[in-house]
């Protein structure tokens, strides 16, 4: 599972959409190689208005300018469930649940500083995911003797339900025909 989320710890699909658009060939560079890209010129074609960043459409499999491509789920967001499970140990999916462990990680992008980490998460008794308000790498920096580090979270609690629907790995860019084909599927 990856999240977008915004400064204050909020998910939403304004924020995961409009993430994976202006940023479709960056996200897919980075989880292919694990390496922040620069500007590649491949990711780039001519369309008749002057060099634009390019798509493949996860229908027809058309190259396409990235401003025509639509975000859409590859599992129906319809069909999306999620539970908590306390003796789960990590965030699992099969075909269209999810099982959530009452804390763990997940990888997570902030809008606002876009470079994917791993955060902390509680999952409290209001059936919301809540995000650390620290990186992951802040939270295992070794404290001094005798020192107790308190994790604070954000105030702010997503529902499982709408975290399921803005999960990155499930979402797909289509061309408006087959977004429209595919409907509710």
């Amino acid at each position: 599972m990856i999240l977008i989320h915004g400064p204050t710890g909020g998910i939403n699909w304004n924020y995961t959409s409009t993430f994976l658009r202006n940023n479709y060939a960056d996200f897919l560079h980075y989880f292919q190689t694990g390496q922040i890209p620069q500007v590649a010129q491949d990711e780039w074609a001519e369309f008749g208005a002057g060099r634009e960043p390019k798509f493949t459409c996860g229908g027809c499999r058309r190259v396409l300018p990235l401003a025509v491509g639509e975000v859409d789920h590859v599992v129906a967001k319809s069909t999306l469930t999620a539970t908590l499970n306390p003796r789960t140990a990590v965030i699992q999916r099969v075909g269209s649940h999810y099982t959530f462990p009452s804390s763990g990680r997940v990888w997570t992008i902030n809008i606002s500083a876009p470079k994917p980490e791993e955060k902390n998460f509680q999952v409290r008794n209001d059936g919301c995911l809540y995000l650390s308000l620290s990186s992951s790498a802040a939270i295992q920096q070794p404290l001094p003797q005798g020192r107790v580090r308190v994790v604070a979270y954000h105030q702010t609690g997503t529902p499982l339900g709408v975290v399921v629907r803005n999960d990155v790995l499930n979402l797909q860019l289509l061309c408006s025909s087959c977004n429209r084909s595919k409907g509710n599927r």
